[in-house]
């Protein structure tokens, strides 16, 4: 299997974001229907088979007069890439698992710090 095939198979049945089985408060109510618009987040994510809308976590940790700013993790996921990754309006970070995991777990994770305009 792919890469892209492991993640999506992977991330298949966990919930969406801002769904009643997620979480449903504004801040990620409002994350669920903005990220869509970040056009180069999406394209990034989606050639590792990864959906935006279905992290394990999400944070939105500041807002302004023009932004909220997330923390969205995913805790495990299959890569063939580390590193920092800047787009626009989001920095995406794949790091390896510094402690020991299950070994049936991917060995990756994923950070991203997302900027969505209010």
């Amino acid at each position: 299997m792919s890469i892209l095939e492991l993640n999506e198979q992977l991330y298949a049945k966990k919930p969406k974001i801002g769904s009643a089985d997620f979480c449903i408060c504004d801040h990620c109510r409002f994350y669920a229907d903005n990220i869509v618009k970040n056009k180069g987040l999406i394209a990034f994510l989606q050639s590792f088979g990864i959906d935006a809308l279905k992290a394990d976590e999400v944070s939105c940790y500041m807002e302004d007069a023009k932004y909220k700013y997330y923390s969205v993790d995913l805790n495990y996921i299959f890569s063939n890439k580390e590193g920092t990754f800047p787009l626009s309006n989001a920095k995406v970070t794949i790091s390896r698992h510094s402690h020991l995991i299950a070994p049936n777990n991917p060995p990756y994770w994923m950070d991203m710090q997302v900027r969505i305009e209010i």
